[in-house]
């Protein structure tokens, strides 16, 4: 018979020791089980739910355990709450006894007296050559032990002492063709010594408390063999030296730590306290310490910059991500420690897109050149700021970018006031009126293009298909004149007061809930967060870029990933409820620049209506600064401040003027990205019959199947009995109520995943 564990053949064999000749014997009175070294305490609490064992020593009835002499009742059935099963042999345990000492009645100690002639009513569990078992023998004897191979070295036996408990649990038949040593018994107790180590270095006295006599004690001799480390007399801080200099098998515990660093959060600060005696170059990366320096360094070398011309500072951004640069890769710099090493990646794409300044030419050119690699230049700004929190990184960073965004901006303001003085930019607006069905269209506030661009990624990486076209807004820049410009209700609306249109024939100014009514009016649905009828056309909007950069101003730069999600999710949701594409519009960009706008002055009483980048003039007034038509009334002057300036002071954040980041706007078309069968497959022809529907389609059936529902992408909205798969290019499915006849449907064809890859609208029954 195969004993499942330690602990089972342990029973198994004690239980043998009782067994007799029934023919020939009477039955013993008790098994004794002599122990001199107490090797085998640790498991008598254990086997007391499984065998019927007393133990001499203290009284405590609840553990069976007494003196002799209580032991002579115990056994003699005297003593309430002990009591054996017909046929059972009790057990008795003699801890620190050994066999010999209850031999010899004169020499036997006086407390043992009582029980003394159990050793000829009884039986002995001992050895086949007469001795007390002791572990080591019990697990080696093949003929009434385990037979398994066990070295016999002080190191082994002392391991498998400690192991006990552990050992007991183990399978035997796991523990057979191996050959069981003191390392094989540690591990028992310390199965992952490196994840132990790391736990003992990250909370010494914690990991101490955890662990009793015998798990501590494997813990320190597997460091000691395996590390060259002496927990006890060596300490943490010298682990800690050791695992830095990762040499030998402390390259593996620092592989081990770096997989998780977060498991260990006072690692850093004991590496900080470490003294590495010996600094290899390969192993800087080891020490937060000499990357707190280099970071400190950094931050220096940046704020120098701010006397700097921008070509000089691109050379000494070069020199410092050679230097800095590799730190990024350090484990400090993948945790966030190293702030001013990652903005510094961001700061050198800056550095090589201003480095090519811009092509002169008209707004065209220009658009294209900002378009094709420009937005590069403000993502990378805003990435910068991003990479830190600490007030002094900040101030760093911004430092070495205005150095080099400031005067790239300037040039290419310019550069478009130049040519819109001659050619003012026409109003390229995208044709939202005219959509077709199975869109919506969402408004989103200050969609700057690089924004756009990440908006794009994002959406990719989520499956999506997206196509990125740029349009000019209407000028001036700001969202009362170019946000009812993008929207689907354009042409029915003229000039109102300051900056707003007007609903067509009337005064009232264009609020938020009036455009939202005129959409209405105009067929369209205005959606909340709903889905809405996909079989129509929607206008919804989403974001709010503008609203923080006007009041947080550089701050955004932390926001615009939050904000690109939150936008990307509601796009994907449209598109999951069974929108054919969802079109994003805005209606301008902005400018961000963290030391903040340059003040031009334009006396306030020249203006009916003043903001920071632009401001309606009087009539019949004109000024020397760049002055173009209002979109909404040509004969209303609006004029732009020049370059990046603005007419209020204490400006970071700001639109409204004339310049590439605030004209340029993106326009994204959204849908979802079809394989190569589902773009090819087309629904011929949809035939009803009663309440059944048969669809006949062409460019390949295999792997789809048909459905009809109320709402295309909502499964639970299914008419059908179930969906059925094409054979032969035709489906054909049955409406399981009668009260839907009449009534609208989609007839919508799904891909093996359940995907809607095409629908079509239809009545159930057909036509009325």
């Amino acid at each position: 018979m195969s004993d499942r564990t330690v602990l089972d053949a342990l029973v198994r064999a004690m239980r043998g020791a009782a067994d007799y000749d029934k023919n020939d014997q009477a039955a013993p009175a008790a098994v004794l089980w002599p122990d001199r070294n107490r090797e085998w305490e640790p498991l008598v609490g254990r086997l007391h739910g499984r065998l019927p064992l007393l133990a001499l020593g203290e009284h405590e009835q609840g553990a069976k355990r007494g003196p002799a002499i209580w032991l002579h009742c115990a056994l003699a059935g005297e003593i309430e709450g002990v009591a054996f099963a017909d046929g059972e042999t009790p057990i008795v345990y003699f801890p620190g006894v050994g066999r010999d000492e209850l031999r010899s009645l004169e020499d036997m100690d006086p407390m043992l007296q009582p029980i003394a002639e159990l050793q000829y009513r009884g039986v002995y569990w001992s050895h086949p050559n007469g001795r007390d078992w002791t572990i080591a023998g019990f697990l080696r004897n093949k003929e009434k032990g385990l037979g398994l191979d066990v070295k016999d070295d002080a190191a082994t036996l002392a391991a498998l002492a400690r192991a006990l408990n552990r050992l007991a649990d183990e399978s035997v038949d796991a523990l057979r063709g191996q050959q069981l040593g003191a390392e094989g018994f540690d591990a028992l107790l310390s199965p992952d010594p490196r994840r132990s180590l790391l736990h003992w270095m990250n909370d010494a006295d914690g990991f101490r408390a955890g662990r009793d006599e015998g798990e501590w004690g494997a813990f320190c001799s597997l460091c000691k063999k395996d590390y060259g480390l002496d927990p006890e007399a060596d300490g943490v801080l010298s682990a800690a030296e050791q695992m830095g200099g990762r040499k030998r098998a402390w390259a593996a515990v620092w592989d081990r730590y770096a997989e998780a660093p977060d498991k260990y959060p006072n690692m850093m600060d004991l590496l900080r306290r470490a003294d590495p005696q010996e600094l290899v170059f390969a192993q800087r990366d080891s020490w937060p310490g000499i990357n707190d320096a280099a970071e400190n360094d950094l931050r220096g070398a940046l704020v120098a910059l701010s006397d700097a011309k921008p070509d000089d500072a691109r050379a000494k951004l070069a020199e410092l991500e050679s230097k800095h640069g590799e730190r990024r890769g350090w484990l400090w710099g993948c945790l966030g420690h190293a702030p001013l090493a990652n903005a510094l990646k961001h700061l050198i794409q800056l550095a090589e897109v201003t480095a090519d300044g811009w092509k002169y030419g008209d707004t065209a050119c220009l658009a294209k050149q900002y378009v094709d690699s420009g937005w590069r230049a403000d993502d990378a700004l805003l990435r910068s700021l991003a990479a830190v929190e600490k007030t002094e990184d900040v101030a760093a960073v911004r430092v070495a970018a205005d150095v080099l965004y400031r005067v790239w901006l300037e040039q290419g303001a310019t550069a478009l006031q130049a040519a819109a003085a001659d050619v003012c930019p026409a109003a390229l607006l995208p044709d939202t009126a005219g959509v077709e069905v199975g869109t919506c269209v969402l408004f989103s506030d200050g969609l700057r293009v690089d924004v756009a661009q990440r908006l794009l990624a994002r959406l990719e990486e989520g499956g999506c298909a997206v196509g990125l076209e740029a349009d000019v807004a209407a000028l001036p820049p700001v969202t009362s004149t170019a946000k009812p410009a993008v929207s689907p209700v354009t042409a029915h609306l003229g000039a109102g007061s300051g900056l707003d249109p007007a609903a067509a024939g009337a005064q009232t100014k264009l609020t938020a809930d009036l455009l939202r009514k005129l959409i209405t009016n105009a067929g369209w649905q205005v959606l909340g967060d709903e889905g809405g009828d996909p079989s129509g056309r929607a206008w919804t909007e989403c974001g709010d870029i503008d609203q923080f950069g006007h009041s947080h101003g550089w701050k955004l730069a932390r926001e615009v990933d939050r904000e690109i999600n939150e936008i990307a999710q509601r796009v994907e949701s449209l598109l999951g409820w069974g929108w054919e594409r969802v079109i994003v519009v805005t209606d301008h960009g902005w400018l961000l620049v963290p030391g903040g706008l340059s003040k031009v002055e334009l006396p306030e009483h020249l203006t009916d209506q003043r903001k920071g980048r632009c401001a309606r003039l009087k009539p019949d007034v004109t000024t020397a600064f760049l002055t173009l038509p209002w979109h909404w009334d040509a004969s209303v002057n609006i004029t732009y401040a020049p370059g990046i300036g603005t007419f209020v002071a204490g400006k970071e954040y700001d639109h409204g003027g004339i310049s590439l980041q605030e004209c340029v706007t993106p326009r994204l078309t959204v849908t979802k990205a079809a394989s190569a069968a589902a773009a090819s497959v087309e629904i011929e022809s949809i035939v009803w019959s009663g309440q059944r529907c048969r669809v006949k389609v062409s460019g390949g059936s295999a792997g789809f199947s048909l459905d009809v529902r109320t709402k295309a992408a909502d499964a639970g909205s299914t008419l059908a009995t179930s969906p059925k798969e094409f054979e032969d290019d035709t489906a054909s499915v049955l409406v399981k109520e009668d009260d839907t006849l009449g009534s609208a449907a989609f007839a919508v064809l799904l891909d093996s995943s359940g995907a809607v890859v095409k629908q079509v609208t239809t009545v159930v029954g057909g036509e009325a």
